[in-house]
């Protein structure tokens, strides 16, 4: 059975189709192509496909680009000027993540400031404070900045968990209203638009950058988002399950709890470092292992514990939840 793309405004009648449709057609196609080239130089070993990579976008999706008069897509990767103003988000994210995904396959420093200075030029002064763009869980693997790990929390529970409709699975709402009052229902795609694979895909990918790996001679684990799960880290024969206390009006703290069981009697050293959220506070804020008080770091730094993990341990986290302003800036 074919399958054709369609868009509500029935560009598909038009000749040449409208930007809207080549938007959300280039949109779709942009990663797989790039995951794709990529693979076959990672896994297969095959140097042209990098050349491929290149060429493609230098080449067919380039025309297409200027050909619908959104070229301004090329000059946005200028890593000497901020010239992202009015820019379509869904048509440069994915090309910034392909961008990263090169660094990390390649090793080519360019891609990583490509996408550094995409994240931080976006993060300062094209974006709410709800945040907005996908690209910092890359920028944490890489720099460990504390930063990027609380702007995924923001986008994640801003702009993922809230475009779903109650329960009712697969129907999302493509952009969120941000006027006084506005409800999601009569916002400008309301329930259940043509993007809402979009949003199915965000989904999938919850679980995704709540632990992070760090291994060596000294195993290492960062903790980075709370929300309830299990890691098996099968490098230490360890499994942390972790619990957060649901939120309420009448306590103004995130409780977290960190249960660490060993597989065997003789638990291996290891060394967790969990995230302290820039938004707490040191006032009101608490850790113990195993009922023992912590020396608790700065907001917007890591409680390491190191320990062997002899019969486990039981760690929990009491932050304040504080108001937190954040200013953009102003863009002339």
């Amino acid at each position: 059975m074919a399958m054709r793309l369609t868009c509500s405004c029935k560009c598909l009648n038009r000749n040449p189709p409208c930007k809207r449709f080549i938007c959300f057609f280039l949109l779709c196609i942009r990663m797989h192509i790039m995951q794709g080239l990529l693979d076959q130089y990672t896994v297969a070993g095959n140097g042209k496909a990098l050349v491929a990579m290149a060429g493609y976008f230098a080449g067919r999706i380039r025309n297409v680009i200027q050909r619908y008069t959104i070229e301004r897509h090329w000059t946005s990767l200028d890593l000497q000027a901020d010239s992202l103003s009015d820019f379509h988000a869904n048509t440069h994210n994915p090309v910034v993540i392909g961008a990263q995904m090169r660094y990390e396959a390649t090793g080519d420093p360019l891609y990583k400031e490509i996408a550094t200075f995409f994240m931080d030029t976006v993060n300062s002064s094209h974006t709410y404070a709800t945040g907005g763009t996908s690209v910092s869980r890359h920028l944490f693997r890489w720099t460990k900045e504390i930063a990027y790990a609380d702007y995924y929390e923001r986008a994640l529970i801003n702009g993922v968990l809230s475009i779903q409709r109650g329960r009712d699975p697969a129907v999302m709402i493509y952009m969120l209203p941000q006027g006084p009052g506005r409800s999601k229902a009569v916002s400008y795609h309301g329930w259940g638009t043509q993007y809402n694979s979009l949003g199915v895909e965000s989904f999938s990918k919850l679980g995704d950058s709540i632990y992070f790996e760090e291994k060596g001679a000294k195993s290492g684990l960062y903790i980075i988002q709370y929300i309830p799960s299990t890691f098996n880290w099968r490098t230490t024969g360890l499994t942390v399950t972790q619990q957060v206390k649901p939120l309420s009006s009448s306590d103004q703290h995130l409780q977290v709890s960190l249960s660490i069981s060993a597989a065997k009697t003789n638990g291996q050293y290891a060394t967790l470092n969990v995230r302290i959220p820039s938004w707490t506070s040191v006032n009101g804020a608490k850790a113990t292992l195993n009922d023992k008080d912590l020396q608790l770091a700065s907001p917007g730094t890591f409680l390491t514990v190191s320990k062997q993990w002899d019969s486990g341990g039981h760690l929990l986290l009491q932050f304040p939840i504080n108001l937190k302003e954040g200013q953009t800036q102003v863009i002339t």
